[in-house]
């Protein structure tokens, strides 16, 4: 298997395994391995149950509604987090 080091990821070229966090520090622990691929499945789970309500949209388009539904997650994350109860 062809392997190329990549800002500390291996790129596995031969298996097709490209995809690649945009945080460095993903492989430095499990608990934040764990969270991206959380993540990276929810965004997946909401692009196509937007593609169901919605097949006029375009791959782009339910990329950039997903992003923008995650964002929301981490917003109101954020401010119960900050919260005092």
């Amino acid at each position: 298997m062809t392997k190329f080091f990549l800002k500390g990821f291996y790129l596995h070229i031969a298996t097709h395994l490209l995809c690649l966090p945009g945080d460095e520090r993903v492989n430095e622990n499990i608990a934040l391995t764990s969270i991206h691929a959380l993540m990276l499945r929810e965004h997946n789970r909401l692009a196509r149950a937007l593609a169901e309500l919605n097949p006029h949209w375009n791959g782009e388009r339910l990329y950039q509604e997903a992003r923008k539904i995650m964002g929301g997650y981490f917003q109101v994350r954020e401010q119960l987090r900050c919260m005092d109860f």
